[in-house]
């Protein structure tokens, strides 16, 4: 969701065309076989031909509704086509019909469309739902932790919070620089760069050192409220 490794783009295009090449010929074959079919769209996504690629699962799903990966690059490609609301549709609806809401990559793939959508909440909701499923994965947990913070920022900034929200806010961002600074001392090879997560423990400690005047700004307008309203009975 937030940190790839450097990749040998030489090495990857050469892998790419192999790959074409063998589809291809798969599909010479067998013109109906729908895992080289996929497979061809797949190779055309990462080469950045995304309309081509959305034609070809387009295609693939049509002809059979029982292969989850192509519902799965469909909604990749909507995500590159900025189409968020179809993506979403799409990654619920392989959840819903092939694994009964039971697969944690495929909540990932939710909940990133959700955040790039900007569905705070919803990401958060999702998160969750897949730590509980995998509670060892740290980085569920990264992911998790980086939507608390954005939470909590967002919460912050807005003047308008009010006491309840900031003091929730607060906790976010304290159970965030918690997670972070746990992860950024894993010894164990991980998924996300453990530089990243020191990072990320700074930042959250650096807004924790304001929250007190947000909580006095947040009682402040509480109180205000407050006397407005007894004035108004």
């Amino acid at each position: 969701m937030l940190y790839q490794p450097t990749r040998d783009r030489d090495k990857e295009q050469k892998y790419q065309e192999r790959a074409l090449a063998f589809f291809k010929q798969v599909l010479r074959q067998d013109p109906r076989n729908m895992y080289a079919a996929n497979g061809i769209g797949c190779v055309l996504a990462v080469k950045g031909h995304i309309r081509e690629a959305r034609d070809v699962f387009a295609q693939v799903r049509e002809a059979t509704a029982e292969m989850p990966d192509v519902w799965i690059n469909l909604a990749h490609i909507y995500i590159e086509q900025k189409q968020y609301v179809s993506a979403i549709q799409m990654y619920e609806n392989c959840l819903k019909k092939f694994y009964s809401y039971q697969n944690v990559e495929i909540l990932l793939y939710l909940a990133r469309a959700h955040f790039v959508y900007g569905k705070l909440e919803e990401t958060r909701r999702i998160l969750l739902q897949a730590r509980h499923m995998a509670p060892q994965d740290n980085l569920i947990l990264f992911n998790l932790s980086y939507v608390l913070r954005h939470l909590a920022t967002n919460t912050l900034r807005d003047e308008k919070s009010g006491l309840e929200e900031v003091v929730s806010a607060v906790r976010n961002l304290e159970l965030a620089q918690r997670f972070f600074t746990m992860l950024s001392k894993a010894t164990e090879r991980q998924k996300y760069d453990l530089n990243h997560a020191g990072a990320e423990a700074r930042q959250c400690t650096d807004l924790l050192s304001q929250a007190q005047y947000h909580v006095a700004r947040a009682r402040k307008l509480d109180d205000e409220q407050r006397a407005i309203r007894m004035q108004q009975e």
